[in-house]
C-alpha cells in the first residue's frame, strides 16, 4: 500500500511526541534543539533506480510539545544526503561518506602537525601510532564501509 509523505510525518511526529512524553513523566527532558529527523521515502527513476525523496520533492513537518505546554516547536528537518556527528562518527541515511572522508583528513593533518611539531625518539614516534593513531581510527572505519 502507498502511504502518503503527510502520513509519514504524522506517524513519526505521534510517535515522537510520545517518546518525550514518557521522558517528561520519568523527569527527563528532550533539547529540542539537538533533534533533528530525516524523512525517509524513496523515489525511482526511469531505469528503475530507487533514491531517497528531498524535502522539496516530500514537503513535511515535525512539530513536538514540552510535556504539559501546548505550544509546539517545530523539529530541524535534515536531507537525506546530509550527514550527522551520530555515535562518533558522520553518517547520512543515503549512505554518502564524503563528510566522514573530509573529517577524518582533517583529523589526520591536524594529528600530523601535532607529531611534527613534538620532539620525540623514532621509537616513540613507533609506539604512538599503535597507541593513539589506531584507536582513534578504528572504530570510525569499522563503522563506514
Amino acid at each position: 500500500p502507498h502511504i502518503t509523505t503527510h502520513t509519514l510525518a504524522e506517524r513519526m511526529q505521534q510517535r515522537a511526541q510520545f517518546w518525550e512524553k514518557s521522558l517528561f513523566a520519568t523527569g527527563g527532558k528532550l533539547n529540542f534543539k539537538k533533534c533533528y529527523w530525516y524523512l525517509i521515502q524513496w523515489k525511482w527513476d526511469e531505469d528503475g533506480q530507487p533514491s531517497l525523496k528531498t524535502s522539496t520533492e516530500a514537503p513535511a513537518d515535525l512539530a513536538l510539545t514540552y510535556g504539559g505546554s501546548s505550544h509546539s516547536t517545530t523539529i530541524c528537518r535534515k536531507e537525506p544526503n546530509e550527514a550527522l556527528k551520530t555515535l562518533g562518527f558522520w553518517s547520512a541515511p543515503t549512505g554518502q561518506q564524503k563528510t566522514q572522508l573530509s573529517e577524518t583528513k582533517t583529523t589526520l593533518h591536524h594529528i600530523a602537525k601535532n607529531i611534527h611539531a613534538t620532539p620525540m625518539t623514532h621509537l616513540e614516534g613507533r609506539l604512538l601510532i599503535p597507541v593513539y593513531l589506531h584507536s582513534k581510527l578504528r572504530y570510525i572505519f569499522a563503522a563506514t564501509s
